[in-house]
């Protein structure tokens, strides 16, 4: 490859690096009452443009990805046919979701890239809140929607660590406190768990590269797991001066939490017809999930009311495959990060068909595609 085509090709890697980009800052819009259609037709467009690269690109074998793309598309269609989970509007706004993917995937993955979609969404975020304008910006979603996006930004920031070497700074400390600090603000259960887990994962990365010394390394350690713990488990009234009671994220904690019984419910009406178990159960016949718009608050849930049994076995295996490979190159901090989205990603459906999905997909189908191209050099 002469000069000349070197330029061009990071020119146009350049290009394909801010789809993603504006994919996730196009969900803003989201939140807000009158540019929900904006938000997707900014997905439509990038979905498209990562389609035609996908398509084109051939530096890497996809081959995991194009499986993986295929039998969900296929299933989700047949889904359409034969159950009715999945709507004419589903099946583009996923076909756009695997072009994001595609991008992702193509275009290593920049902790500048990463900080810029961080602090833009921190900051857009935390002046809502300041300004009293939460209303506002949660009329078309929850609480849990602002904890996911800044979860999401955060964990995009962090992946590019493992795999270029680079060791955390001090300040690369605060997209996991200033995540964790929203979550708290946004005052969902499940986003402050994670995001506290995601907190102590970082504080433990930085904390084990700064000392040698195994005995500081402990004490370091428990003094983190603990502040963190006391904030989750305790009724943070006490550490925060009365700004906030999380009393409800205690009560509502617990077994009779109605998540639960939505699950129970899916599952039941799974096993009870081979048909459901093969294609997807019909959400409209389970009563206690229709006041939840279909919402069985579980994205790997909602991945087999989706696509059925075959996705998600498939999706299971390039899991295992792509932790195997994390921990053989001792990736473990990235490893963490993908704990944390699979934690988040099991009390709310935020992950399949929806934003989440090029995130988790990326972070599981990188190290396959990698994997596959040192393969198919060595042969």
């Amino acid at each position: 490859m002469n000069t000349n085509q070197e330029t061009a090709r990071i020119r146009i890697a350049s290009v394909i690096s801010f789809f993603p980009i504006l994919f996730y800052l196009g969900n803003f819009l989201k939140m807000y009452k009158n540019q929900i259609y904006l938000n997707y037709l900014i997905m439509a467009a990038v979905g498209v443009l990562g389609l035609i690269v996908v398509l084109f690109h051939i530096s890497y074998d996809l081959r995991n990805y194009y499986l993986f793309s295929v039998l969900f598309m296929v299933m989700i269609v047949a889904n359409k046919l034969l159950v009715g989970n999945v709507s004419l509007i589903d099946i583009v706004s996923n076909l756009f979701l695997v072009g994001v993917i595609g991008t992702m995937l193509i275009v290593r993955w920049s902790v500048l890239q990463g900080a810029f979609m961080f602090y833009i969404t921190f900051i857009v975020l935390t002046l809502q809140f300041l300004l009293g304008h939460s209303a506002t910006v949660l009329s078309h979603s929850s609480n849990n929607y602002v904890s996911v996006l800044i979860i999401l930004m955060a964990i995009l920031y962090y992946c590019p660590f493992d795999w270029n070497g680079r060791n955390l700074r001090l300040i690369d400390l605060l997209p996991a406190v200033f995540g964790f600090f929203l979550s708290v603000l946004a005052a969902g259960r499940g986003g402050i768990l994670s995001s506290g887990i995601l907190m102590v994962f970082v504080f433990i990365k930085y904390i084990l590269k700064k000392t040698e010394s195994p005995l500081k390394r402990l004490i370091a350690i428990i003094c983190v797991i603990a502040v963190v713990g006391a904030v989750l488990v305790f009724d943070a009234d006490i550490l925060l001066q009365g700004f906030l009671n999380l009393g409800n994220f205690q009560s509502k904690g617990t077994s009779s939490s109605i998540r639960y019984s939505i699950w129970g419910e899916y599952i039941h009406t799974v096993l009870a017809n081979p048909k459901n178990l093969i294609f997807g159960a019909p959400l409209k016949s389970i009563k206690i999930i229709q006041p939840f718009g279909g919402n069985v608050h579980n994205s790997f849930l909602q991945l087999h009311a989706m696509g059925g049994i075959f996705v998600v076995l498939l999706f299971l295996v390039y899991l295992i495959r792509a932790v195997v490979l994390y921990i053989r190159n001792r990736q473990f901090f990235i490893l963490s990060l993908l704990v944390v989205l699979i934690i988040r990603g099991m009390t709310d459906k935020f992950i399949f068909g929806q934003y989440g999905m090029p995130v988790l997909m990326f972070l599981i189908l990188y190290p396959l595609a990698e994997q596959d191209e040192i393969e198919r050099i060595l042969r």
